[in-house]
């Protein structure tokens, strides 16, 4: 139970954090289309990302990076208990993580979008 707790606590507060300085000003959201996560998602599955709603578009790599983040947060932190161990691991959990979640992304747009 402490596991999901952890999870969504930890959720609710780096998606806040993205809400705010992402998704509710018109200058993180003109970044982000010119981020990483667009540029991956661009050349790599070739979604052309101007065709997206700004406001969709941030909404949606909001979420997914926190995912990201609360999962490697939870991960770490409750089956490695030295924090040399947890600092070694966050790195290769967050990298899957981010591959993992960004092609099923490109694949949904791809998708839709075409």
């Amino acid at each position: 139970m402490e596991f999901i707790s952890t999870f969504i606590i930890s959720f609710i507060l780096v998606y806040t954090m993205y809400y705010f300085l992402v998704v509710k000003s018109k200058k993180g959201r003109d970044k982000l289309k010119l981020g990483i996560e667009s540029t991956f998602l661009n050349r790599v599955y070739k979604v052309k990302v101007d065709k997206i709603d700004n406001k969709k578009f941030a909404k949606t790599i909001s979420i997914i990076n926190s995912i990201i983040i609360s999962l490697t947060l939870v991960a770490t932190s409750f089956f490695f208990n030295k924090t040399i161990y947890q600092i070694l691991l966050s790195f290769p959990i967050m990298v899957l993580l981010i591959i993992a979640s960004y092609s099923i992304l490109g694949r949904h747009y791809n998708k839709k979008y075409e």
